[in-house]
C-alpha cells in the first residue's frame, strides 16, 4: 500500500523535496568567471550536478516498475556526481576565487539580495573603507596572475591638466609605471591603462605629495576593467610579489635589495590606494572636478 500517496503519484511534499535537491545541487556547486579553463570547469560542474540530481530523481520514479532501468539510472547518477565532484575539485585549484552560486547571492545591509553584481559591504573595515564605492562582477585572474574585476564604481585621479582640457580630451593612458607595473595588461599592451585611486583619501594623499599643484577628478565608471592593488595585496599577495619581481626587477641578482625595494614601492602605493583602470572604459561625460 502507498500510505504517503494513495494515488501512486508523488505528493506535493515529494515534488518539493525533488525541487530542493536540484536547487541545492546547483547552488552549492562552485563557479568562476575567470580563464576559459575555469569557465569550462564551471559549466561541467554545474551541468553534471544537475544531471546527477535528475538521474537520481528518475531512478525513484521507475524503481518499482522497472528495477533494471532504475539500477542503470543509479549508476549513471553516481558517475555524473563523481564527474561533478572532480571538476569542482580541479576548479578550486585552477581558480581559488571560485565561489558557490549561493554565496554569490549575498548582498549588503542596504541590498540584502544584491545578487551576482554585489560584494559585501565595506562598512567598518578600516579608515577610508566607506569611501570605496563599487558594484563588482566575479573577479578572475588575468594574464599577470592578478585578480581583475569588472566594476561599476567611483574612482579618483590627480592630474596637472586643467578641467577644460580634461573635458575636451579626457584622460589618456598613464605613462609612468615606475612604482607599480601595469597590473591590467601585459608589457606589450600597456598603452590602455590609467592609474587612479580607489578613495578620495588616497588621491588627496598623492596630491599632497605633488604639492597640490593640480586637480582632483572623480570618475564614475560602469562595468569597467580594473585591478586593485589593495585587493591583490590582501588576497593574492604571493602572485602580486611574483608579478613585481618579474616585471619591475627582472634579472636582479641582489635579492635583498629587490625585496626591500618592492616592499617600499608597495607600501607607498598602497597609501595612495592605487588602482589600474582600462582607458577603454573611461568616458569624458563621467568625469567630475572635485578641486
Amino acid at each position: 500500500m502507498n500510505h504517503a500517496d494513495p494515488t501512486g503519484h508523488h505528493s506535493f511534499w515529494g515534488w518539493l523535496g525533488i525541487a530542493a535537491g536540484v536547487a541545492l545541487g546547483v547552488l552549492l556547486t562552485p563557479v568562476s568567471g575567470g580563464s576559459s579553463l575555469a569557465v569550462a570547469l564551471s559549466v561541467v560542474s554545474v551541468t553534471t550536478a544537475v544531471a546527477s540530481t535528475g538521474l537520481a530523481v528518475a531512478q525513484q520514479f521507475v524503481e518499482e516498475s522497472d528495477p533494471k532501468t532504475a539500477a542503470a539510472l543509479g549508476w549513471a547518477a553516481l558517475g555524473t556526481g563523481i564527474v561533478s565532484g572532480l571538476s569542482s575539485g580541479v576548479l578550486s585549484k585552477v581558480a581559488p576565487e571560485a565561489k558557490s552560486l549561493v554565496s554569490l547571492l549575498k548582498g549588503t545591509s542596504n541590498r540584502p539580495f544584491g545578487g551576482l553584481m554585489m560584494t559585501p559591504s565595506h562598512a567598518g573595515e578600516g579608515a577610508g573603507a566607506a569611501e570605496i564605492s563599487r558594484d563588482i562582477t566575479l573577479p578572475f585572474r588575468n594574464e599577470n596572475g592578478l585578480i581583475e574585476e569588472r566594476a561599476t564604481r567611483t574612482l579618483f585621479r590627480f592630474d596637472t591638466r586643467a578641467p577644460g582640457v580634461i573635458r575636451k580630451d579626457g584622460f589618456g593612458p598613464s605613462r609612468d609605471f615606475s612604482y607599480i607595473p601595469d597590473m591590467l595588461n601585459t608589457a606589450a599592451e600597456t598603452e590602455k591603462t590609467l592609474i587612479v585611486s580607489e578613495t578620495e583619501e588616497g588621491v588627496k594623499a598623492y596630491s599632497n605629495l605633488m604639492g597640490d599643484r593640480g586637480y582632483i577628478y572623480k570618475i564614475n565608471v560602469t562595468n569597467a576593467r580594473g585591478v586593485s592593488l589593495a585587493k591583490n595585496f590582501q588576497e593574492n599577495k604571493d602572485a602580486l610579489l611574483d608579478f613585481m619581481r618579474n616585471r619591475r626587477y627582472p634579472g636582479v641578482r641582489d635579492l635583498d635589495y629587490r625585496e626591500t625595494r618592492i616592499g617600499e614601492l608597495l607600501e607607498e602605493s598602497l597609501d595612495y590606494k592605487e588602482y589600474h583602470l582600462s582607458t577603454d572604459d573611461v568616458f569624458k561625460g563621467s568625469i567630475e572636478v572635485l578641486g
